[in-house]
């Protein structure tokens, strides 16, 4: 069995209408994004979204999590699960940008570690080798269906890190897709927009959630 404290990703899910914007610009936080007026795909919860504006950072800097870029250490979250069950989204408009662990842990300035999803009971921002300590893996790894009815095990497999600056495509690792026709387009797009980006290309289905866990 694979656990995911062994992984060498972290993992951003967006809708490939944003990757334009992501190639040209990089991956930008929400609050960047809606300083420079560049539209994007909205996917988020707003309702979620309200809750996350006043966190501390190491127990005495307090930031608004929309002026970060947000990753999870594994795919198939509760909250891609919750995207893709959207009815206006088709699973092959949907990617996968992932960077490497090693870029977080070599740039302690700009990356911290949530351990638990961000609204659950203010849990602290931590520096990433920090906060990787502090993830309940065991819950990440479980993959019993019962598992997935345990609200407090869903809160802890929504553990994020968090950059505080933009990431150039330059800077991604791979960009995981659902189907070769997807990897087509992807590819077109970094053609056209980001023609130095070097990153992988992967097809694999088995990644992205399914309509039925």
């Amino acid at each position: 069995m694979e656990h995911n404290r062994d992984g060498k990703l972290l993992y951003h899910f967006t809708d490939i209408s944003n990757l334009p914007g992501i190639f040209s610009f990089g991956l930008m936080s929400r609050a960047a994004l809606n300083r420079s007026h560049l539209n994007f795909s909205d996917n988020a919860n707003h309702e979620i979204l309200s809750k996350r504006a006043n966190f501390l950072i190491n127990g005495d800097k307090r930031i608004d999590l929309a002026e970060c870029v947000p990753f999870h250490f594994k795919a198939k979250t509760p909250f891609d699960y919750a995207l893709v069950h959207k009815a206006s989204l088709n699973i092959e408009n949907l990617v996968y940008i992932t960077i490497p662990r090693t870029l977080a842990a070599q740039n302690p300035e700009y990356f911290f570690v949530i351990p638990r999803h961000p609204v659950s009971s203010n849990p602290p921002i931590l520096p990433y080798n920090e906060g990787i300590q502090q993830v309940l893996w065991d819950d990440l790894d479980n993959r019993s269906p019962d598992s997935f009815l345990d609200h407090q095990k869903n809160i802890n497999r929504m553990a994020e890190c968090i950059a505080l600056r933009t990431i150039r495509a330059e800077e991604f690792l791979s960009i995981y897709v659902y189907s070769e026709t997807t990897a087509i387009k992807v590819n077109d797009l970094r053609y056209h927009y980001s023609p130095m980006a070097n990153f992988y290309i992967n097809v694999n289905p088995n990644m992205f959630p399914s309509i039925k866990r």
